[in-house]
């Protein structure tokens, strides 16, 4: 489970969403701030009953980026959403019901540990990973008292170290 569909390949210098709107046919969803929030709504056949489709919620660019950087060819986790606050991240749960929300800890408007809990709460089939930057032990004990299925720090952060946590839940 590491690259794109068998047969498909993206071209040198299209971005990955350019390459999903090709491919599968359908359009982003750009917000009235002009961010793309929703990438596509669709799986397309044949890519297999093991696909994650994962929200992500961080308030650092740079971190949404990495997710991006770090999940683009890896055929069998697909990001349906991203968020730069716990409210907004939950409302993508709510409406994208995704596999699995990965949420940053420390944001402004509220914990990832809140978000955590909420999606537990109302969403119980989508799972929760949080991330931290700050590689405190404690937070693995946390995030699962509130629901959460793993805690990754932001220096461990990887492919690799999502699909495990995701798989070993599955």
């Amino acid at each position: 489970c590491s690259g794109l569909p068998e047969g498909h390949t993206r071209p040198v210098g299209l971005s990955l969403v350019e390459y999903r709107v090709r491919t599968i046919g359908t359009s982003p969803n750009i917000t009235e701030n002009g961010l793309l929030k929703q990438y596509f709504s669709v799986v397309p056949n044949g890519i297999g009953s093991d696909m994650f489709r994962v929200v992500i919620v961080d308030d650092e660019p740079a971190f949404i980026k990495l997710f991006h950087d770090y999940l683009a060819d890896v055929r069998c986790i697909s990001i349906v959403g991203e968020a730069d606050n716990g409210a907004t991240g939950i409302e993508l749960v709510k409406a994208l019901s995704p596999d699995a929300i990965i949420t940053d800890m420390n944001m402004p408007d509220m914990t990832g540990l809140d978000v955590v809990r909420a999606v537990a709460e109302d969403y119980p089939e989508t799972r929760s990973i949080l991330t931290s930057g700050n590689p405190d032990p404690g937070y693995l004990s946390l995030a699962r008292q509130e629901g959460a299925i793993g805690f990754i720090p932001k220096n461990r952060l990887s492919a690799e170290s999502i699909l495990q946590v995701l798989k070993s839940e599955a």
